[in-house]
């Protein structure tokens, strides 16, 4: 994935380790681009840059792993589609999602 985000301008990377079980100890987002090989009932967790200071108009998350879902957090005071702020999307096993700015505070998600 790291070297088509690349191409296209945009930033990626490969075989990343969830983190954490919340939103403030999940993994902080740098690439636009983020594939993740290692998601575990322990840590689970993957947070998005802040809107205000992202520079990508979305954000691609994948979850190779196998049995857990990986939780992405948006930025604190954020929100994901309709879900309340600060609560996290889930990424099932083997599936990903596009994370696209909507406002301000909110991330709508595939």
């Amino acid at each position: 994935l790291s070297r088509h985000a690349d191409f296209l301008g945009d930033t990626g990377t490969n075989n990343l380790t969830a983190t954490g079980l919340n939103q403030a100890t999940a993994l902080q987002l740098a690439h636009s681009v983020n594939a993740f090989l290692t998601v575990t009932a322990g840590n689970n967790g993957a947070k998005l840059e802040p809107i205000a200071t992202c520079i990508w108009s979305c954000i691609m998350v994948r979850n190779d792993a196998t049995g857990v879902d990986l939780n992405v957090y948006p930025a604190i005071g954020e929100f994901i589609n309709g879900l309340a702020a600060n609560l996290p999307q889930a990424v099932p096993p083997g599936t990903g999602k596009v994370f696209f700015k909507n406002t301000s505070a909110k991330w709508v998600s595939t």
